[in-house]
């Protein structure tokens, strides 16, 4: 009997050694590759990936601007050109680029065996900004017409002007990512170049690489590339925070041809949510919690009980650490005034928000959620997306399976008193639309 269990000890320890040395048995995660290049490279190892996907994330976008506003975006568009002219020849596979608040990003895909040069041009996003200055102005054109596009002609741009303003005040976030006319006509060529030498550094960028390829691999990869020395000019400074006030400030706005009546935001602090992924388990689940027809719910009282609102919308974000926003637009029912829906829905919120969350509403949800979750059989691409969405917040990227543990470990009391601090005196913007 013991010789029998000595064997078995032996046969466990062996397949536990091959469980865990074999690329294709141990669990997949992402792999952090060491470099002096770039701030962090993470590596999203996927054998049944065709191409070779690489993003390129600047912890800059347009809350770091101190120039004109929407130059961040402007810029993006000469730098990406730039890029994107190596994809006119079809050597690389796809290309494109984004702007916003947070960081600004340049990525594509490519062949494995061109995935060299295809790097070494990715990095060149970094080196000194020399732009045709007839190009850079027909550049400025396009982005007056994405503006003009995107907002002189739609009734919604038309309601929010403004009200991100008297939220936001002058803090960095209420910036127009995609500027301002005056701000557009202004853009000067030599400002680009400096706001460019000092966003566009590759030891504060992320790359992120998702593909059929290992570590070793790409390590010989990031050694071949050249890289640009960064700028001697001073990089750019901490944006400051939100104005995080008890102040409330309430508007009338006519526009016509638009189904909103009511619009109402808050900026509200909270504790508890220095980890980024933990206050999102708490957002994503409070927000799910309230804004359904369950117990606990707003969706009941405001619309299917007591018919305030026709329909309404409901949002919770967390636009900076510690910081909440609470977002809600309704259409009011027939016969209900814009003051009495303000007031049944604030009420009802704050009812909500300081009352002990139903158990079977809260398994209910939480439940849907980590069912959400596929973490013993992860999607490579899929991470590899979801990190780019968390540098495009400004965070770190996180791992579907460090998600799912915030989500598991949450509890009902941690959400309530979550809640509670939601119904503080907070910041509040209110529209009421005709």
């Amino acid at each position: 009997m013991a010789r029998l269990l000595v064997v078995m000890g032996v046969f466990l320890t062996l397949i536990a050694i091959l469980f865990y040395t074999s690329p294709s048995l141990k669990p997949w995660s992402p792999i952090e590759i060491e470099t002096e290049a770039f701030s962090q490279v993470i590596l999203y190892p996927d054998e049944e990936a065709k191409d070779v996907q690489l993003a390129l994330v600047y912890p800059n976008g347009e809350m770091a601007n101190p120039y004109d506003e929407g130059l961040a975006h402007y810029l993006e568009h000469l730098v990406a050109l730039r890029f994107l002219e190596n994809f006119k020849t079809e050597t690389f596979r796809h290309g494109n680029a984004w702007t916003n608040s947070y960081a600004t990003a340049y990525f594509g895909s490519s062949k494995k065996e061109r995935l060299t040069p295809f790097l070494q041009k990715l990095a060149e996003t970094a080196a000194p900004l020399e732009t045709d200055p007839v190009f850079a102005a027909e550049e400025r054109d396009i982005v007056m017409r994405e503006y003009e596009q995107g907002n002189a002609h739609t009734k919604t741009a038309q309601l929010y002007v403004g009200l991100v303003v008297d939220l936001l005040e002058d803090a960095p976030l209420s910036r127009s990512v995609i500027g301002t006319p005056e701000a557009i006509n202004s853009y000067d060529l030599n400002v680009a170049k400096r706001l460019h030498a000092r966003s566009h550094r590759l030891a504060d960028a992320t790359l992120l690489v998702h593909g059929n390829l290992g570590k070793r691999e790409l390590e010989k990869v990031l050694s071949a590339v050249s890289y640009s020395q960064p700028s001697t000019l001073k990089p750019l400074p901490t944006p400051k925070g939100l104005p995080v006030t008890t102040e409330r400030l309430t508007a009338a706005k006519t526009v016509s041809e638009i189904s909103t009546d009511l619009v109402w935001r808050k900026l509200v602090r909270v504790s508890g949510c220095e980890n980024p992924v933990v206050c999102n388990a708490k957002i994503t689940t409070l927000e799910r919690v309230l804004d359904s027809a369950a117990r606990g719910g707003i969706a009941g009282p405001l619309r299917y009980d007591a018919f305030y609102a026709r329909n309404f919308r409901f949002d919770i974000f967390n636009p900076e650490t510690g910081v909440i926003e609470i977002q809600f637009s309704a259409v009011a029912d027939k016969g209900v005034s814009h003051k009495d829906l303000l007031a049944e829905f604030e009420r009802v919120l704050q009812d909500k928000l300081t009352s002990t969350i139903p158990t079977s509403t809260y398994d209910r949800i939480r439940t849907r959620l980590l069912d959400d979750w596929d973490t013993d059989d992860p999607d490579p691409e899929e991470e590899f997306d979801m990190a780019i969405g968390w540098l495009g917040d400004g965070l770190q990227p996180v791992t579907g399976r460090e998600r799912k543990s915030a989500f598991e470990s949450l509890t009902k009391e941690e959400l309530e008193k979550f809640s509670g601090e939601l119904a503080a005196p907070g910041r509040v913007v209110i529209r009421f639309v005709y």
